[in-house]
């Protein structure tokens, strides 16, 4: 197993027995966080944390949760390592789900990425709107973002109470949030022909059902939310949002490197030492080559993540 492998494996190890912790003496229980009710049956029976299902609005989410994730990811030195292991590269090629950012925007004025990490986003679309900035929680990732892509990265989103966007992003940011009251903010925030995109894991994706409790997406403290259609529909009426479109990706989770790290005949699933046999590993790898080349996970609505865009109600 490389050097890098092994460095983000322990760092996972090490955030999770910090979260087991901290949840031990100091986590505290939720209701739904759409809902707000307390009506739930156990979603995964066998994973390491209490994971339930909302029985009115179909969210799955963590039941114990550390007291302030805000601070979690603000001030956490263990979170700030496995952002160390990033590979930052300085390119201006746009990744796929960008490029349907740009294709669904029409008007293309002033942008923002909330949890923007280091802003490489930003720097992918300087060219493409009129003004683009960031909100990032974590100051020691921000400012590599600032200085390495030149891109206007904050902290808190108060003081931006009278800007206006046309185009919000907060890919990969929902999954992560206590409440979703920072949504009463986007709304504010947003023009009123303005597009709001959302890229976050899904839990009824075809990954999903398979590994079930050893997914990666669930394997940690760090995902406390795994919306599915219909539970991100009641998430946007709560907060004056229509959906305009929502889909799944073409992706089954399960990457090259995941394969090339294959130690006595098994591979290990993402970031974690879940291992999987050869006949398992063979089958992933066929799988996804045949979905990938025919785009038929995202026509079945099965691949690993949801993508939305919302516009105002």
């Amino acid at each position: 197993m490389s050097n890098t492998r092994e460095k983000t494996i322990n760092y996972f190890n090490d955030l999770d027995t910090f979260a087991r912790k901290e949840l031990k003496y100091h986590g505290i229980k939720r209701n739904c966080p759409i809902c707000g009710i307390d009506n739930q049956d156990i979603a995964l029976p066998k994973a390491k944390y209490v994971f339930v299902k909302c029985k009115k609005c179909g969210l799955t989410y963590i039941k114990n949760i550390l007291p302030d994730t805000d601070t979690f990811y603000e001030n956490n030195k263990k979170y700030e390592e496995g952002w160390r292991n990033t590979n930052i590269q300085k390119t201006k090629e746009l990744d796929p789900q960008e490029k349907r950012i740009l294709k669904s925007v029409k008007n293309r004025g002033n942008l923002l990425d909330i949890w923007c990490g280091f802003g490489r986003t930003l720097y992918h679309f300087k060219d493409y709107f009129g003004s683009v900035e960031g909100i990032e929680l974590n100051e020691y990732i921000s400012k590599i973002g600032r200085d390495l892509f030149g891109v206007k990265i904050t902290k808190d989103i108060e003081v931006l109470e009278d800007s206006s966007y046309d185009c919000i992003i907060l890919h990969q940011v929902i999954e992560h949030l206590a409440s979703f009251d920072l949504f009463k903010k986007v709304h504010k925030l947003l023009n009123k022909d303005g597009k709001v995109f959302i890229g976050c894991p899904f839990m009824d994706s075809l990954s999903m059902r398979i590994l079930k409790q050893k997914h990666i997406h669930v394997q940690s403290i760090a995902h406390i939310n795994m919306f599915n259609f219909k539970s991100f529909k009641a998430f946007a009426k709560k907060y004056g949002f229509k959906i305009e479109s929502i889909k799944t990706d073409n992706n089954i989770d399960v990457r090259l490197s995941d394969f090339l790290c294959i130690k006595k005949g098994n591979f290990f699933h993402r970031h974690n030492r879940i291992r999987f046999n050869r006949f398992s590993s063979a089958i992933f790898l066929l799988t996804n080559f045949f979905l990938e080349k025919t785009n038929l996970l995202s026509k079945m609505k099965l691949g690993s993540y949801l993508e939305v865009v919302l516009v105002k109600e």
